[in-house]
């Protein structure tokens, strides 16, 4: 019986020595031949590919608030930087809502028991009125300037853009009066001249 256990006990210990080894690809290793070889007559060249991959990024800020003071307006900056947009894009923000709906046209802001008032957004020194839709600023990837809408240089901008929110209406009654307006972020085509 000895000899039998002294049998079984060897041939369980060879048994589980031996190990089965399995052979995997070069890590990244696509598994197709990745080189150029030349024989004895080849005449002509081999070409090599090169790649570099940069994923986009950009920062845009805007303000998480503003208040329109005593003087009855209060400018803020959006702006854009280390942008790094495919060649031929640009990073586009917009003001697209008022108030968190998709139909006010009209900047208000209101008081809790429903006073209201009526604003206006200029942006850049107030030259240009900003509606519901409109484009703010606009910076193409190297550039870090702003593209008019023939897709050329501006000149001046260095990523950012000057908004001013000034009071339309007369004052009537006391309260906090507040409101919302919404900015989106997205990467377009630059326009080309006509």
């Amino acid at each position: 019986m000895k000899k039998l256990l002294s049998l079984v006990l060897a041939l369980t210990l060879a048994l589980s020595l031996s190990v089965t080894a399995f052979a995997t690809g070069v890590e990244g290793d696509t598994g197709t031949d990745n080189t150029n070889t030349f024989s004895p007559g080849d005449t002509g060249g081999k070409d090599t590919t090169v790649t570099y991959t940069v994923a986009p990024a950009y920062t845009v800020t805007i303000p998480a608030s503003v208040t329109i003071g005593s003087s009855g307006s209060i400018t803020a900056t959006v702006s854009a930087e280390n942008v790094k947009v495919a060649y031929g894009k640009q990073v586009v923000v917009k003001l697209t809502g008022i108030n968190n709906t998709t139909s006010d046209t009209t900047f208000t802001v209101e008081t809790k028991e429903g006073a209201s008032l009526t604003y206006t957004v200029k942006k850049d020194n107030d030259t240009d009125t900003i509606s519901k839709g409109d484009t703010v600023l606009t910076v193409a990837s190297g550039l870090n300037n702003e593209t008019g809408q023939d897709g050329t240089l501006t000149g001046a901008s260095k990523g950012s853009a000057t908004l001013t929110f000034a009071l339309a209406d007369t004052v009537q009654y006391a309260g906090t009066y507040s409101g919302t307006v919404t900015f989106t972020v997205s990467v377009e085509d630059v326009p080309t001249a006509p």
